[in-house]
């Protein structure tokens, strides 16, 4: 059997009295193609958000690659690249000013002048 390379299950989020997401269940394996879709406010953000760790998960279990989000997040963003929805750097930011500040996301980044060579 293929193990999942996504796993959620019973995944819950609440934000004070309003419950985001009641308790989802899926997995994905290696090569399968999948799709999140609802209409707005039905919780797709909010769960791509948990499964990068970029926010915490109310209750339930999610393991990416093996990795808990919430437990094991240097882990698991060694590992995972991510593009939010909204994401912007400031316009007066030189692009190595730019690169080295995205370079704090890695646990071994490249030296900046590997980079910009």
């Amino acid at each position: 059997m293929i193990e999942p390379v996504i796993e959620v299950r019973d995944l819950k989020k609440s934000y004070g009295d309003s419950k985001a997401i009641r308790g989802i269940d899926f997995a994905i394996k290696k090569g399968e193609i999948f799709a999140l879709l609802g209409p707005n406010g039905a919780g797709k953000t909010t769960i791509m958000e948990i499964l990068e760790g970029y926010i915490q998960r109310s209750s339930g279990h999610v393991s990416v690659l093996g990795y808990d989000p919430d437990s094991s997040p240097k882990e698991l963003r060694s590992r995972v690249g991510i593009v939010l929805q909204e994401t912007g750097v400031d316009r007066y930011l030189k692009v190595g000013e730019i690169i080295r500040q995205f370079s704090g996301f890695y646990r071994n980044p490249k030296p900046l002048n590997d980079i910009l060579d």
